[in-house]
């Protein structure tokens, strides 16, 4: 009898030979993670972790500047609007 390459049941009454059993075992573990597949991805989520660190980092700064920004336009159009209204006719 050939060894089973599949984890299914078998149907007929027969208890499994080791060599199959081996082989339903071999099968059902091609797609378990390796500790180096582990590893990859742990360093992958260190990156994503510190690359979404420098972009906030990267906003804050943005949004001071945008900020500083908004002041200054606004203190420069209140001189003008005063200026304006004091004009003499």
């Amino acid at each position: 009898m050939a060894a089973r390459t599949d984890a299914a049941p078998r149907t007929d009454a027969a208890p499994r030979t080791e060599g199959e059993r081996i082989v339903a075992l071999e099968t059902s573990y091609q797609h378990v993670a390796t500790k180096a597949d582990i590893q990859a991805v742990k360093t992958d989520i260190q990156a994503v972790k510190t690359d979404i660190q420098e972009l906030k980092t990267d906003i804050q700064k943005l949004k001071a500047d945008l900020t500083w920004r908004i002041v200054i336009a606004i203190s420069v159009m209140s001189g003008f609007i005063v200026a304006v209204i004091k004009l003499p006719a």
